[in-house]
């Protein structure tokens, strides 16, 4: 068939329309390009992001720039309705970078789970599995697409579609894109699945966790003698590490959760159409804005990183905001002016009880008539060497007996819960 006869005579009858949804997809697919651009630069330029745990989110990063730039060169082609140049070779590659952004996905989950499960030092070790990853999820997809025959098989531009991908209405073809399309719903299936696993796991770890120290804290189990003074702010950590770690791995799943969403989205309107349109013969502009719409997927890939990039560099202030959720009846105050006793906020009562009815043998009022103190095992308290001294009202000091030592729990969110011991 003569395309230049066809396209010439389309683009003298092309809608104004088409051309402004051509113009948005082209902004779209450019913002896309930038914002992955920016995500890879910004993730190899800073110490604190260069970590294995976001190598395969970067490899996702670079798969969706280039299928951004196909999706600009369509877009550029479509705009000027001329037919794509070696559009066998564009196709393939195509087909191929989508395969791989569809199992990257699933390259991810995997990753996340190992991350969790491997202790906090040894987290950084494992560039050469992730290298070695990589490859592996390279050379897996190549092989796929080289099976009984390579996808796609012939691919065809249409010029009312500007797609140049598979060829529509072709039983054969119709084979191996329905194939196709089996291959990538099995990727991001599993990723879906293995996302909503991990959930409910660290939801329920999360919850499990935080009314284990509400318990221990009521019931004052989780204090311990020892001899050494504990600085707060190292028995704050301590507490709230393992809330802080499940606040955070909760967060990065739901945002992979919604990467792998966008895929389906965007893509799988198109691919029912396939399905269901066997013959090719539904209108052509409905094949057109749902191609288009799968152009313009890569652009949210970046949106999400930037959110996983934020939550990476700002873990000091979620540790802030959750303090309250272990213990409901804490307050933290990140600047202590904030405090209500500072501020006077917190008026003082006077309740008929004075500091002296703690420390002296003699009452001054009628509170202990028989003439001893409230507190008679003085002396026994005296001699503990882990007693503090507060004070309750006015000046004059008192002991109790309150040794603060927080033990230390394991960090990891899908670990059993058991304590770890020094």
């Amino acid at each position: 068939m003569d395309w230049n006869n066809t396209t010439q005579h389309y683009s003298n009858h092309q809608p104004d329309h088409n051309k402004a949804v051509t113009y948005i997809m082209l902004g779209i697919t450019a913002l896309g390009c930038l914002g992955n651009t920016v995500a890879i630069v910004m993730i190899l330029s800073f110490k604190k992001f260069r970590r294995s745990s976001i190598a395969f989110i970067c490899h996702q990063c670079f798969l969706d720039l280039i299928r951004g730039l196909y999706g600009f060169l369509y877009g550029i082609y479509l705009l000027n309705m001329t037919a794509i140049p070696a559009c066998s070779a564009v196709g393939v590659t195509y087909v191929l970078f989508v395969t791989l952004a569809a199992y990257n996905l699933l390259a991810i989950v995997v990753n996340e789970e190992c991350e969790m499960q491997r202790p906090s030092a040894n987290r950084d070790k494992n560039h050469f599995c992730v290298v070695f990853g990589i490859i592996v999820l390279w050379f897996t997809c190549i092989l796929i697409h080289m099976g009984v025959a390579f996808l796609p098989k012939e691919p065809e531009y249409i010029p009312e579609v500007g797609s140049c991908i598979f060829s529509y209405g072709t039983p054969s073809n119709l084979v191996l894109h329905i194939l196709w399309i089996i291959l990538i719903s099995m990727a991001i299936f599993l990723t879906l699945l293995h996302f909503l696993s991990m959930f409910c796991r660290i939801k329920y770890k999360a919850k499990s966790l935080k009314w284990a120290l509400i318990h221990r804290s009521l019931l004052r189990d989780v204090f311990s003698k020892q001899d050494i003074d504990v600085d707060p702010k190292s028995v704050q950590k301590s507490c709230h590490s393992n809330n802080l770690c499940s606040h955070l791995y909760l967060r990065r799943i739901k945002i992979l959760s919604s990467m792998a969403v966008t895929f389906v989205l965007f893509w799988y309107p198109l691919f029912l159409l396939t399905i269901i349109d066997h013959n090719f013969t539904y209108p052509k502009p409905l094949y057109k804005a749902l191609t288009i719409l799968s152009w313009c997927h890569p652009a949210t890939t970046s949106i999400f990183v930037f959110f996983i990039l934020h939550d990476m560099s700002n873990k000091d202030g979620l540790l802030r905001r959750i303090y309250s959720d272990v213990y409901p009846m804490m307050q933290f105050y990140g600047n202590p002016t904030h405090h209500p006793i500072i501020n006077s906020e917190w008026d003082t009562v006077n309740t008929g009880i004075l500091n002296n009815h703690f420390s002296s043998a003699e009452t001054s009022n009628d509170l202990d008539p028989e003439g001893q103190t409230l507190l008679p095992k003085e002396s026994e308290a005296a001699n503990n060497e882990e007693t503090r001294s507060i004070v309750l009202t006015n000046e004059a000091p008192c002991t109790i007996q309150t040794p603060i030592i927080i033990e230390q729990w394991d960090c990891s969110p899908t670990s059993p819960g058991k304590q770890r011991k020094n």
